[in-house]
């Protein structure tokens, strides 16, 4: 592929394996992946619920809202499709070594569009948190 100025592209626009192979943050213009599962943990502990509350089941509305807001963004950014955010998701869940933050890296191998929705991803994360604490102490995610 010719780019800028006739020199190759370092991009491939091959569809990239996502199940293998190291996955690393592409830009130093994307946002820190925050640690999702520290946090889901420390809210779990932090929290007054009797019997205690189940981290697994905070995981899982974590994960709801990042595929949820991914899709969104996906739709409203060029050259991205949900499609693409659902198979490198998929791809991902599969890892023996899986954490999420591979989302937020994962997204910088879509190039500026990628990068945009790593940046709104992390930008909202603190919106995600307070919605995941308020449905803590309602007692969403209680054991049992």
């Amino acid at each position: 592929m010719v780019g800028f100025f006739g020199s190759k592209s370092k991009r491939s626009s091959a569809v990239r394996d996502w199940s293998t192979g190291p996955l690393v943050k592409q830009s130093p213009l994307a946002a820190d992946a925050p640690d999702v599962l520290a946090f889901a943990v420390e809210a779990a502990r932090q929290a007054d619920r009797p019997g205690g509350v189940d981290v697994e089941k905070v995981l899982g509305a974590i994960d709801r809202m990042l595929a949820g807001q991914m899709d969104a963004y996906a739709g409203a950014l060029p050259g991205l499709d949900a499609g693409q955010m659902a198979q490198m998701r998929e791809a991902l869940y599969a890892r023996p070594d899986f954490r999420f933050e591979m989302f937020f890296d994962g997204l910088t191998y879509f190039g500026s569009s990628g990068i945009a929705m790593c940046n709104g991803l992390v930008e909202q994360w603190g919106t995600f948190q307070s919605v995941v604490v308020g449905l803590i102490e309602k007692g969403e995610f209680d054991r049992g």
